[in-house]
Protein backbone atom coordinates (compact mmCIF):
# COMPACT_ATOMS: atom_id res chain seq x y z
CA UNK A 1 0.00 0.00 0.00
CA UNK A 2 2.96 2.62 1.14
CA UNK A 3 4.62 1.32 -2.38
CA UNK A 4 1.23 2.33 -3.90
CA UNK A 5 0.96 6.19 -2.40
CA UNK A 6 4.30 6.64 -3.67
CA UNK A 7 4.04 6.30 -7.26
CA UNK A 8 2.12 10.20 -8.13
CA UNK A 9 5.49 11.96 -6.29
CA UNK A 10 7.43 9.56 -8.04
CA UNK A 11 5.72 10.20 -11.70
CA UNK A 12 5.35 14.23 -10.58
CA UNK A 13 9.24 13.82 -9.98
CA UNK A 14 9.90 12.48 -13.14
CA UNK A 15 7.57 14.46 -15.26
CA UNK A 16 9.54 17.71 -13.46
CA UNK A 17 12.79 15.94 -14.63
CA UNK A 18 11.86 15.32 -18.18
CA UNK A 19 10.62 19.34 -18.02
CA UNK A 20 13.96 20.94 -17.39
CA UNK A 21 15.69 18.09 -19.44
CA UNK A 22 13.66 19.60 -22.31
CA UNK A 23 14.47 23.03 -21.49
CA UNK A 24 17.94 22.84 -21.05
CA UNK A 25 18.08 20.73 -24.36
CA UNK A 26 15.88 23.94 -26.04
CA UNK A 27 17.73 26.38 -24.41
CA UNK A 28 20.87 24.66 -26.18
CA UNK A 29 19.58 24.90 -29.02
CA UNK A 30 18.62 28.65 -29.15
CA UNK A 31 21.75 29.36 -27.87
CA UNK A 32 23.34 27.52 -30.55
CA UNK A 33 20.89 29.35 -33.25
CA UNK A 34 21.08 32.96 -31.84
CA UNK A 35 24.98 32.61 -31.91
CA UNK A 36 25.43 31.35 -35.42
CA UNK A 37 22.90 34.19 -36.47
CA UNK A 38 24.72 36.92 -34.74
CA UNK A 39 28.28 35.84 -36.45
CA UNK A 40 26.87 35.80 -39.30
CA UNK A 41 24.47 39.20 -39.55
CA UNK A 42 27.03 41.74 -37.55
CA UNK A 43 30.24 40.40 -35.25
CA UNK A 44 31.92 38.51 -38.15
CA UNK A 45 34.31 40.80 -39.83
CA UNK A 46 33.49 44.13 -37.05
CA UNK A 47 36.48 46.07 -36.55
CA UNK A 48 35.23 46.31 -32.92
CA UNK A 49 33.24 44.37 -30.63
CA UNK A 50 33.28 45.55 -26.28
CA UNK A 51 33.75 42.20 -25.91
CA UNK A 52 36.95 41.66 -27.99
CA UNK A 53 39.48 43.58 -25.47
CA UNK A 54 38.05 41.04 -22.29
CA UNK A 55 38.70 38.19 -24.40
CA UNK A 56 42.55 39.11 -25.26
CA UNK A 57 43.55 40.43 -21.99
CA UNK A 58 41.98 37.25 -20.58
CA UNK A 59 43.38 35.02 -22.99
CA UNK A 60 46.91 37.08 -22.24
CA UNK A 61 46.71 36.67 -18.52
CA UNK A 62 45.47 33.27 -18.58
CA UNK A 63 47.80 31.48 -21.01
CA UNK A 64 50.98 34.05 -21.28
CA UNK A 65 50.88 35.13 -17.71
CA UNK A 66 50.55 38.92 -18.14
CA UNK A 67 49.25 41.18 -15.80
CA UNK A 68 45.84 42.22 -17.56
CA UNK A 69 45.57 45.83 -16.42
CA UNK A 70 49.70 46.55 -17.53
CA UNK A 71 50.64 49.20 -20.03
CA UNK A 72 52.33 46.62 -22.14
CA UNK A 73 49.33 44.01 -21.58
CA UNK A 74 47.42 46.30 -23.33
CA UNK A 75 49.43 47.15 -26.35
CA UNK A 76 49.73 43.50 -26.32
CA UNK A 77 45.72 42.95 -26.99
CA UNK A 78 45.97 46.16 -29.53
CA UNK A 79 48.54 44.44 -31.74
CA UNK A 80 47.02 40.71 -31.48
CA UNK A 81 43.09 42.56 -32.24
CA UNK A 82 44.05 45.17 -34.51
CA UNK A 83 47.51 43.99 -35.71
CA UNK A 84 49.16 47.50 -34.40
CA UNK A 85 48.55 50.01 -31.47
CA UNK A 86 46.08 52.47 -31.03
CA UNK A 87 46.97 56.17 -31.57
CA UNK A 88 47.21 57.81 -28.02
CA UNK A 89 44.09 59.82 -28.40
CA UNK A 90 41.57 56.83 -29.22
CA UNK A 91 39.96 54.66 -26.87
CA UNK A 92 42.64 52.05 -25.92
CA UNK A 93 40.36 49.65 -24.66
CA UNK A 94 42.11 48.10 -21.89
CA UNK A 95 40.67 45.57 -19.51
CA UNK A 96 39.64 47.51 -17.05
CA UNK A 97 36.96 45.07 -15.42
CA UNK A 98 37.62 43.50 -11.74
CA UNK A 99 39.66 40.17 -12.42
CA UNK A 100 36.68 38.06 -11.12
CA UNK A 101 35.59 38.42 -14.67
CA UNK A 102 38.44 36.03 -16.10
CA UNK A 103 36.73 33.33 -13.65
CA UNK A 104 33.32 34.15 -14.27
CA UNK A 105 33.41 33.98 -17.97
CA UNK A 106 36.25 31.20 -18.02
CA UNK A 107 34.70 28.93 -20.91
CA UNK A 108 34.79 32.10 -23.57
CA UNK A 109 38.33 32.76 -22.92
CA UNK A 110 39.23 28.97 -23.93
CA UNK A 111 37.52 30.09 -27.37
CA UNK A 112 40.50 30.88 -29.79
CA UNK A 113 38.45 32.91 -32.33
CA UNK A 114 37.04 36.21 -31.02
CA UNK A 115 34.41 36.14 -33.35
CA UNK A 116 33.28 33.11 -32.13
CA UNK A 117 33.47 33.93 -28.61
CA UNK A 118 32.18 37.19 -29.05
CA UNK A 119 29.15 35.57 -31.22
CA UNK A 120 28.65 32.80 -28.42
CA UNK A 121 28.30 35.41 -25.74
CA UNK A 122 25.64 37.96 -27.34
CA UNK A 123 23.97 34.43 -27.80
CA UNK A 124 23.76 33.91 -24.28
CA UNK A 125 22.87 37.47 -23.01
CA UNK A 126 19.84 37.05 -25.57
CA UNK A 127 18.69 34.08 -22.77
CA UNK A 128 19.98 35.23 -20.12
CA UNK A 129 18.08 38.34 -20.03
CA UNK A 130 15.06 36.10 -21.01
CA UNK A 131 15.34 34.26 -17.92
CA UNK A 132 16.19 37.35 -15.87
CA UNK A 133 12.81 38.93 -17.08
CA UNK A 134 10.87 35.99 -16.80
CA UNK A 135 11.87 34.87 -13.23
CA UNK A 136 10.85 39.04 -12.15
CA UNK A 137 7.88 39.22 -13.99
CA UNK A 138 5.30 38.48 -11.35
CA UNK A 139 6.86 40.24 -8.16
CA UNK A 140 4.14 42.03 -7.31
CA UNK A 141 2.48 42.42 -11.08
CA UNK A 142 1.79 40.33 -13.57
CA UNK A 143 3.83 41.73 -16.69
CA UNK A 144 2.57 39.32 -20.19
CA UNK A 145 5.25 37.94 -22.18
CA UNK A 146 4.61 40.11 -24.79
CA UNK A 147 6.09 42.80 -22.30
CA UNK A 148 9.08 40.87 -21.66
CA UNK A 149 9.68 40.79 -25.65
CA UNK A 150 9.11 44.58 -25.92
CA UNK A 151 11.98 45.17 -23.39
CA UNK A 152 14.06 42.68 -25.15
CA UNK A 153 13.39 44.77 -27.87
CA UNK A 154 14.03 48.01 -26.55
CA UNK A 155 16.84 49.89 -27.96
CA UNK A 156 18.93 50.15 -24.93
CA UNK A 157 18.65 45.99 -24.55
CA UNK A 158 19.40 46.18 -28.50
CA UNK A 159 22.47 48.26 -28.54
CA UNK A 160 24.12 46.46 -25.77
CA UNK A 161 23.83 42.88 -27.69
CA UNK A 162 24.82 44.28 -30.83
CA UNK A 163 27.97 45.52 -28.82
CA UNK A 164 28.72 41.76 -27.20
CA UNK A 165 28.55 43.91 -23.68
CA UNK A 166 28.63 42.65 -20.50
CA UNK A 167 25.30 44.30 -19.06
CA UNK A 168 23.37 41.44 -19.28
CA UNK A 169 25.80 39.33 -16.60
CA UNK A 170 24.47 42.25 -13.79
CA UNK A 171 21.20 42.40 -15.04
CA UNK A 172 20.61 38.61 -14.84
CA UNK A 173 22.29 38.48 -11.29
CA UNK A 174 20.11 41.26 -10.16
CA UNK A 175 17.12 39.56 -11.48
CA UNK A 176 17.99 36.01 -10.05
CA UNK A 177 18.68 37.39 -6.83
CA UNK A 178 15.17 39.25 -6.65
CA UNK A 179 13.41 36.14 -7.17
CA UNK A 180 15.31 34.00 -4.81
CA UNK A 181 15.25 36.15 -2.36
CA UNK A 182 11.26 36.58 -2.67
CA UNK A 183 11.34 32.43 -2.85
CA UNK A 184 13.65 32.47 0.16
CA UNK A 185 16.19 30.61 -1.91
CA UNK A 186 18.91 32.55 -0.25
CA UNK A 187 21.93 30.59 -1.12
CA UNK A 188 21.13 31.30 -4.95
CA UNK A 189 20.37 34.85 -4.31
CA UNK A 190 23.90 35.61 -2.30
CA UNK A 191 26.28 33.62 -5.23
CA UNK A 192 24.60 35.66 -7.87
CA UNK A 193 25.03 38.49 -6.32
CA UNK A 194 28.96 37.97 -6.02
CA UNK A 195 28.60 37.34 -9.51
CA UNK A 196 27.04 40.32 -10.78
CA UNK A 197 29.19 42.82 -8.58
CA UNK A 198 31.51 42.25 -11.83
CA UNK A 199 30.30 45.92 -12.75
CA UNK A 200 30.00 47.52 -9.61
CA UNK A 201 28.79 50.86 -10.64
CA UNK A 202 25.43 48.70 -11.72
CA UNK A 203 25.79 46.60 -9.04
CA UNK A 204 27.12 47.86 -5.74
CA UNK A 205 23.75 50.00 -4.39
CA UNK A 206 21.70 46.37 -5.27
CA UNK A 207 23.60 44.53 -3.71
CA UNK A 208 24.54 46.28 -0.44
CA UNK A 209 20.61 46.21 0.13
CA UNK A 210 20.21 43.38 -0.15
CA UNK A 211 22.78 42.39 1.92
CA UNK A 212 20.88 44.76 4.33
CA UNK A 213 17.84 43.15 4.02
CA UNK A 214 19.13 39.84 4.67
CA UNK A 215 20.99 41.18 7.82
CA UNK A 216 17.97 42.72 8.86
CA UNK A 217 15.42 39.86 8.47
CA UNK A 218 18.58 37.39 9.78
CA UNK A 219 18.99 35.44 6.72
CA UNK A 220 22.70 34.90 7.31
CA UNK A 221 22.40 31.95 4.45
CA UNK A 222 22.37 34.67 1.96
CA UNK A 223 25.16 36.80 3.65
CA UNK A 224 27.53 33.24 4.10
CA UNK A 225 26.49 32.35 0.05
CA UNK A 226 27.79 35.65 -1.01
CA UNK A 227 30.72 35.95 1.17
CA UNK A 228 32.16 32.55 -0.34
CA UNK A 229 31.25 33.20 -3.90
CA UNK A 230 32.82 36.00 -3.53
CA UNK A 231 36.09 34.53 -1.41
CA UNK A 232 36.01 32.19 -4.52
CA UNK A 233 36.11 34.26 -6.98
CA UNK A 234 38.95 36.46 -5.39
CA UNK A 235 40.67 33.70 -4.93
CA UNK A 236 40.30 32.33 -8.78
CA UNK A 237 41.44 35.74 -9.87
CA UNK A 238 44.24 35.85 -7.62
CA UNK A 239 45.25 31.89 -9.00
CA UNK A 240 45.07 33.27 -12.76
CA UNK A 241 46.10 36.98 -12.16
CA UNK A 242 48.26 37.31 -9.36
CA UNK A 243 47.24 39.75 -6.35
CA UNK A 244 45.57 42.31 -9.16
CA UNK A 245 43.97 44.83 -7.06
CA UNK A 246 46.37 47.66 -7.28
CA UNK A 247 46.65 47.26 -11.11
CA UNK A 248 42.94 47.29 -11.65
CA UNK A 249 42.70 50.79 -9.64
CA UNK A 250 45.36 51.98 -11.65
CA UNK A 251 43.59 50.85 -14.88
CA UNK A 252 40.51 52.76 -13.36
CA UNK A 253 42.14 55.70 -13.20
CA UNK A 254 43.69 55.59 -17.24
CA UNK A 255 40.28 54.29 -17.98
CA UNK A 256 38.69 57.60 -16.71
CA UNK A 257 41.22 59.67 -18.85
CA UNK A 258 40.09 58.03 -22.05
CA UNK A 259 36.89 56.51 -22.11
CA UNK A 260 33.89 58.17 -21.77
CA UNK A 261 32.18 58.24 -18.22
CA UNK A 262 29.31 60.12 -16.84
CA UNK A 263 27.85 60.95 -13.23
CA UNK A 264 24.33 61.91 -13.15
CA UNK A 265 24.44 64.59 -10.75
CA UNK A 266 27.42 66.63 -12.91
CA UNK A 267 25.09 66.44 -15.68
CA UNK A 268 22.53 68.08 -13.61
CA UNK A 269 24.81 70.74 -12.54
CA UNK A 270 26.45 71.12 -16.29
CA UNK A 271 22.51 71.72 -17.80
CA UNK A 272 21.75 74.06 -14.99
CA UNK A 273 21.96 74.29 -11.08
CA UNK A 274 18.15 74.26 -10.96
CA UNK A 275 18.47 70.82 -12.24
CA UNK A 276 20.24 69.36 -9.57
CA UNK A 277 17.70 71.03 -7.14
CA UNK A 278 14.76 69.41 -9.20
CA UNK A 279 16.70 66.20 -8.96
CA UNK A 280 17.56 66.60 -5.03
CA UNK A 281 13.16 67.64 -4.54
CA UNK A 282 11.87 64.65 -6.57
CA UNK A 283 14.06 61.83 -5.30
CA UNK A 284 12.86 63.50 -1.67
CA UNK A 285 9.29 63.10 -2.83
CA UNK A 286 10.04 59.56 -4.17
CA UNK A 287 10.96 58.17 -0.57
CA UNK A 288 8.11 59.99 0.70
CA UNK A 289 5.24 59.07 -1.17
CA UNK A 290 6.91 55.42 -2.06
CA UNK A 291 5.33 52.16 -0.19
CA UNK A 292 7.90 50.52 0.56
CA UNK A 293 8.66 46.80 0.04
CA UNK A 294 11.16 44.16 -0.28
CA UNK A 295 10.54 43.75 -3.82
CA UNK A 296 10.05 47.72 -4.20
CA UNK A 297 12.89 48.45 -2.21
CA UNK A 298 15.15 45.78 -4.63
CA UNK A 299 13.71 47.60 -7.69
CA UNK A 300 14.20 51.09 -7.03
CA UNK A 301 18.00 50.53 -5.64
CA UNK A 302 18.54 49.38 -9.63
CA UNK A 303 17.83 52.98 -11.22
CA UNK A 304 19.26 54.16 -7.65
CA UNK A 305 22.60 53.14 -8.17
CA UNK A 306 23.05 54.56 -11.64
CA UNK A 307 22.16 58.00 -9.99
CA UNK A 308 24.04 57.58 -7.34
CA UNK A 309 27.41 56.06 -9.33
CA UNK A 310 29.51 57.22 -12.12
CA UNK A 311 28.06 55.46 -15.44
CA UNK A 312 29.75 54.84 -18.78
CA UNK A 313 27.71 54.61 -22.26
CA UNK A 314 24.10 54.51 -22.50
CA UNK A 315 24.92 50.10 -22.75
CA UNK A 316 24.03 50.49 -18.92
CA UNK A 317 20.14 51.37 -19.39
CA UNK A 318 20.21 47.61 -20.34
CA UNK A 319 19.36 46.84 -16.46
CA UNK A 320 16.60 49.22 -16.43
CA UNK A 321 14.44 46.44 -18.14
CA UNK A 322 14.09 44.65 -15.03
CA UNK A 323 12.54 47.28 -12.44
CA UNK A 324 10.29 48.06 -15.20
CA UNK A 325 9.21 45.02 -15.78
CA UNK A 326 8.61 44.24 -12.08
CA UNK A 327 6.51 47.97 -12.21
CA UNK A 328 3.95 46.79 -14.69
CA UNK A 329 0.88 46.59 -12.43
CA UNK A 330 -2.04 48.83 -12.08
CA UNK A 331 -1.79 52.23 -13.98
CA UNK A 332 1.71 52.05 -13.19
CA UNK A 333 1.58 49.96 -16.70
CA UNK A 334 1.24 53.78 -18.18
CA UNK A 335 4.18 55.08 -16.49
CA UNK A 336 6.36 51.35 -17.94
CA UNK A 337 5.00 52.33 -20.83
CA UNK A 338 5.82 55.82 -21.30
CA UNK A 339 9.38 55.69 -20.11
CA UNK A 340 9.80 52.85 -22.11
CA UNK A 341 8.46 54.78 -25.46
CA UNK A 342 10.81 57.46 -24.60
CA UNK A 343 13.49 55.43 -24.83
CA UNK A 344 13.10 54.88 -28.82
CA UNK A 345 11.91 58.56 -29.05
CA UNK A 346 15.52 59.89 -27.51
CA UNK A 347 17.44 58.77 -30.44
CA UNK A 348 16.48 61.58 -31.99
CA UNK A 349 18.66 63.49 -30.10
CA UNK A 350 21.16 61.46 -30.98
CA UNK A 351 23.32 63.51 -33.50
CA UNK A 352 24.43 65.73 -30.19
CA UNK A 353 27.53 64.55 -28.30
CA UNK A 354 26.17 64.85 -24.83
CA UNK A 355 23.17 63.15 -25.67
CA UNK A 356 23.74 59.90 -23.35
CA UNK A 357 24.70 61.49 -20.39
CA UNK A 358 21.30 63.29 -20.27
CA UNK A 359 19.66 59.81 -21.12
CA UNK A 360 22.26 58.45 -18.22
CA UNK A 361 20.23 61.04 -15.44
CA UNK A 362 16.76 60.97 -17.37
CA UNK A 363 16.09 57.17 -17.84
CA UNK A 364 16.98 56.05 -14.40
CA UNK A 365 15.21 59.44 -12.97
CA UNK A 366 12.11 58.13 -14.69
CA UNK A 367 12.27 54.29 -13.99
CA UNK A 368 12.23 55.18 -10.19
CA UNK A 369 9.22 57.59 -10.60
CA UNK A 370 7.81 54.84 -12.58
CA UNK A 371 8.50 52.63 -9.58
CA UNK A 372 7.44 54.67 -7.02
CA UNK A 373 4.33 55.05 -8.71
CA UNK A 374 3.56 51.18 -9.12
CA UNK A 375 4.44 50.71 -5.34
CA UNK A 376 1.34 52.36 -4.76
CA UNK A 377 -1.08 50.27 -6.91
CA UNK A 378 -0.57 47.34 -4.68
CA UNK A 379 -4.03 46.46 -2.79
Amino acid sequence: MKHQLDLPDTDTARRSIRRRTTLIALSLLLWGALSIAIYSAWIHGADHRDFYPRWAGARLALFEGCDPYALETTRLMQIGLYGAPLPPEADQQAFAYPAQLLVVLLPFWLIDDVEVAAAAWAGLSILLMVAALHLVRTTWGKAPVWVVVGMLLWQYPLLMVFQAQITALPLAAIGLACWAYGHRRDAPAGVALAVGVIKPELMLVPTVMLLILAIRAKRWRLVLAYGLAQAALLTGSIVAAGWWVPGWIRALGRYAAYAQTAWAWETAWTASPLAVIVLLVLLWGIVRRTRWSEPIIIAATVPLGMLLLPQTLMWGLTILVVPLTMAWTGRARWAVGGVWLLGWLLILGSHRPDWWQLQNLLMPTLTLVAVSYASRQQT
